[in-house]
């Protein structure tokens, strides 16, 4: 066979290679919107979301608050089964809803002595988790489960950015006994949260069963120091069947069951909470949005111990499938979701950078037609990246990161915590490529926050 003629391959600097220029002093995500919610979801036997989820889920992504609409950034729940069954299936279902892949969930499972554990569904394409963390040590006479603490970051931003939610499933039952063992709990959380210093910006989400606000675990989440909680909506009092508490309650959306362990009774406790530090609560950082803390469905319209679709709801205006959702709010669980929104006055200084070891290959490659050529390599990184990287290769041309195998036309190397370490790259002649030269052909290397 003819051999093919010698060549040199050419790292191009076209629009995004050697050093990214990026877009310094910028602002990533303006906002952000965290859902919690309570899915009763334990049993092994039926991890999944119910049918119907789907709908609810969307719904909450179109609702406007403040003048915009937006998907979910993180979704906390509690009474999952577990990160690999519960957490992957919401991610699925979200990446289904909103076209992508970038919904994914968190990997650390908290001890439970049942009911399920809590965890957290986060979109990697406007947050990054930088650590998660379990609070507390599980009993029978004690904590029932694990508090999640998880530290995110929005993309794009550097640490003085980070917020730390802390997602809780508290002890049930309104009993004495069962109240201190929520002090447990909301203790537990304090020591944690205090470590963090006062600037700290913190959300404690979870299904707390409080009954009213003299509890010992909401004084405790509440009594001054750095990581002192605070009601966004000041709705603070005696929440337990009291009409005034109406549309703040959560519990329980049905009056019916219509799957097994389902709780009824209709509307009358607010269970279902997001609390801030002080710093959300304080303009200039990550803060919340006056105004979009709400029980997603409930507007105080139904009587109080009715179900959450009764006829005289006036809730989710202007929402053309309301009916229908009101409807999903009594099936897919016996809570109702809590969603707020918070922004950032923050400004990015993060500035992506991409760095390759060589503007042009130091070995010439040559092959003869049918046998791939042997490889030659130059080595990518990147720092303060909001997204993958692309590399793809001109005709002729392909690329691994492993010299024997794993060749395509393409290659996308994906940011962790908004870095790619030095990677080594693999370049050859493909096996099918036409005899000719191809000498300075152009390898692109693209993205990363384009």
């Amino acid at each position: 066979m003819k051999p093919r003629a010698a060549c040199t391959l050419f790292v191009a600097a076209t629009q995004a290679i050697l050093v990214w220029t990026g877009l310094p002093c910028s602002r990533a995500h303006a906002q952000l919107r965290i859902l919690d919610y309570n899915v009763g979801l334990s049993d092994p036997a039926s991890p999944n979301p119910r049918p119907g989820t789907s709908s609810l889920l969307q719904a909450i992504n179109a609702q406007t608050r403040a003048g915009f609409a937006r998907n979910i950034d993180v979704f906390t729940m509690q009474e999952a089964n577990a990160t690999s069954t519960t957490g992957q299936a919401f991610a699925d279902l979200l990446n289904t809803i909103t076209g992508g892949t970038s919904y994914v969930t968190t990997t650390l499972d908290g001890n439970t002595t049942g009911s399920g554990r809590p965890l957290a569904v986060y979109n990697s394409a406007t947050v990054m988790l930088i650590s998660q963390t379990a609070i507390g040590v599980t009993s029978s006479t004690g904590q029932p489960r694990q508090t999640l603490r998880y530290q995110f970051r929005p993309v794009g931003y550097e640490s003085t950015a980070d917020f730390y939610v802390y997602d809780s499933h508290f002890k049930a039952a309104n009993d004495t006994t069962s109240a201190d063992r929520r002090n447990v709990e909301a203790q537990a959380i304090r020591t944690n949260a205090d470590a963090l210093g006062a600037s700290a910006n913190l959300i404690y989400a979870g299904d707390m069963n409080l009954y009213t606000a003299s509890e010992p675990a909401f004084q405790t989440l509440t009594a001054p120091g750095n990581g002192q909680a605070f009601d966004p909506i000041n709705q603070v009092g005696d929440w337990s069947n009291n009409s005034a508490f109406k549309p703040y309650q959560t519990q329980s959306p049905a009056t019916t069951a219509v799957y097994p362990g389902q709780v009824t009774g209709g509307m009358d406790d607010r269970f279902d909470f997001q609390l801030v530090s002080n710093a959300v609560m304080t303009p200039g950082g990550f803060t919340y949005l006056a105004g979009t803390y709400r029980t997603f469905g409930n507007n105080g319209s139904v009587p109080r111990n009715g179900s959450i679709n009764d006829t005289r709801s006036t809730a989710l205006p202007g929402l053309a499938n309301r009916t229908q959702v009101l409807d999903l709010l009594t099936t897919v669980s016996d809570h109702l979701p809590v969603v707020a929104d918070y922004s950032y006055a923050t400004v990015s200084t993060t500035t992506p950078a991409i760095t390759v070891s060589t503007s042009t290959l130091a070995q010439a490659l040559s092959t003869t037609y049918g046998t791939a050529s042997t490889s030659a390599t130059f080595t990518v990184a990147g720092t303060g990246l909001t997204g993958s990287l692309t590399l793809s290769a001109p005709t002729g041309l392909e690329l691994s990161t492993s010299s024997g195998s794993g060749y395509a036309t393409t290659l996308t190397l994906s940011p962790s915590a908004g870095s790619v370490p030095a990677t080594t790259v693999y370049v050859r002649l493909a096996a099918t490529a036409a005899v000719g030269t191809y000498d300075r052909r152009s390898i692109t290397i693209a993205g990363g926050g384009a």
